[in-house]
């Protein structure tokens, strides 16, 4: 694998710098500039993939480290989301569970020697998308407080909720795409994702 460094690389890059920023931020209370953090994150998650689809620019690295920084990005934040009550354990505990069979899937092929390079699914692209409104609903939300007030602030926490199922769905039906996938490529059969 190349490592090269282009501008869709040091955007993924940058993304990947903001992750400590974002949890600095949560730490601290500042649920204002952590939502900042994670929306400028965001964007630069299409971003990235946009320039490099524009400019031809497509490396073996910015396709490895695109989801590397997805993953890093979501897992921060939901665990934060979690120890601060704005995120219901058992869906953290999930979305990291399906993520770790994922990468471990991954692995496991790599190890068995078999050259695949997995592109997402539209359920994945698309629980990635929920993942990343749950996240920002319930940022919202705490910036907010229970009862925030104006029109900077809508109701957030009851957003967050409705939000959880349909971004669970996502998550489980994608995470078994992925795994029946891994298991027919373990195989040996021919699949051209």
């Amino acid at each position: 694998m190349q490592y090269k460094l282009n501008v869709p690389n040091a955007i993924t890059i940058f993304r990947i710098l903001l992750v400590p920023v974002f949890l600095a931020l949560m730490v601290a209370g500042e649920y204002g500039w952590a939502l900042a953090a994670f929306a400028v994150a965001g964007v630069s998650d299409a971003v990235d993939g946009a320039v490099a689809r524009m400019t031809g620019d497509i490396t073996e690295f910015g396709a490895a480290l695109d989801p590397i920084a997805d993953k890093t990005l979501a897992l921060a934040a939901f665990v934060s989301l979690t120890a601060l009550g704005a995120v219901p354990p058992w869906f953290t505990a999930i979305v990291v569970l399906r993520d770790a069979v994922i990468v471990a899937g991954n692995f496991a092929i790599h190890f068995k020697g078999i050259a695949f390079r997995i592109r997402p699914f539209t359920t994945g692209k698309a629980a990635t998308f929920m993942q990343f409104t749950l996240i920002v609903s319930a940022l919202h939300g705490l910036y907010c407080g229970p009862g925030g007030e104006g029109a900077a602030c809508w109701r957030g926490v009851e957003l967050t909720g409705l939000l959880i199922w349909p971004t669970l769905a996502l998550i489980v039906v994608s995470g078994v795409q992925y795994v029946l996938l891994g298991v027919s490529v373990a195989k040996g059969d021919k699949h051209d994702r």
